[in-house]
């Protein structure tokens, strides 16, 4: 039996509808990557692992996130620069899905541009 390692960072790409990237976050579950994306506003998260399966497919994790402010610890207990309210992300998984292709944007890098006349 193999033991997983705690605490193994993984990164996560947010995907939009159209399965574009987004942005990238990391943790060491989908969960703490879908918070992290909760706390910056978005509401529907799809996180595609950057790793592919052995059947040469990417898991996507879909969960729904919300955030809300609440009272910062007291001023003994907290950082320095921390404010006296803070925003506290929740996301809650509705399923995980397997995509076999990724629909990608076509970009033009500015080398192809220079060659050309």
């Amino acid at each position: 039996m193999v033991r997983k390692e705690k605490g193994v960072k993984k990164f996560y790409s947010l995907l939009d509808k159209d399965n574009n990237e987004i942005g990238v976050f990391s943790g060491a579950s989908p969960r703490a990557a879908a918070i992290k994306c909760a706390r910056r506003g978005h509401k529907e998260i799809r996180l595609r692992e950057h790793r592919k399966l052995k059947s040469h497919e990417w898991m996507v994790f879909v969960y729904s996130g919300s955030r809300k402010t609440v009272a910062a610890p007291p001023k003994d207990k907290r950082l320095p620069w921390m404010k006296d309210e803070i925003t506290v992300g929740t996301a809650k998984r509705i399923r995980a899905e397997k995509i076999s292709e990724l629909e990608k944007k076509k970009t033009t890098s500015k080398k192809s541009k220079r060659g050309k006349k």
